[in-house]
């Protein structure tokens, strides 16, 4: 379901040129405060967890399932140590995430993603880092006993 969102982005991407690079968990695990992304914006996409809606019974084939993942935008504004400018600028950059995905039905899936929530993850050095997670409901198969 990751790479489905991440796809998505990067359509909407080649269309709206907002991000210098939309990349998944690999690429996030390799950037950090000391070692921050190299072009602004950066946009990555990382899983947070899943949760059962309905469980299995007996009778059912399949487990509800709700997929939990986050886009992690990174900006940069050196302009601007104090951040005003980082919270200008991420307001383009979060409303594209939000086109590409705010209703998007992957294949697979049962209900549109659906917007969960965001917050500042870290500010520093001029750059802002923000996380809005998403959720989306599919459901897997149960392995079957023989």
């Amino acid at each position: 379901m990751i790479e489905l969102a991440i796809e998505r982005l990067r359509q909407v991407n080649q269309i709206d040129g907002i991000f210098a690079a939309v990349a998944g968990a690999a690429e996030f695990a390799e950037v950090s405060g000391d070692k921050p992304p190299t072009k602004f914006p950066a946009l990555y996409v990382v899983p947070l967890g899943e949760d059962v809606v309905s469980a299995d019974h007996p009778n059912w084939s399949e487990d509800i399932v709700t997929i939990q993942f986050a886009t992690v935008l990174v900006v940069q504004q050196k302009s601007d140590p104090r951040g005003g400018a980082a919270v200008l600028a991420i307001k383009a950059p979060r409303a594209m995430t939000r086109k590409a995905l705010a209703g998007f039905l992957p294949t697979d899936a049962d209900e549109a993603i659906r917007y969960a929530g965001g917050r500042l993850m870290a500010f520093e050095d001029g750059r802002m880092w923000w996380q809005d997670n998403w959720a989306v409901v599919v459901r897997l198969p149960t392995e079957q006993e023989t």
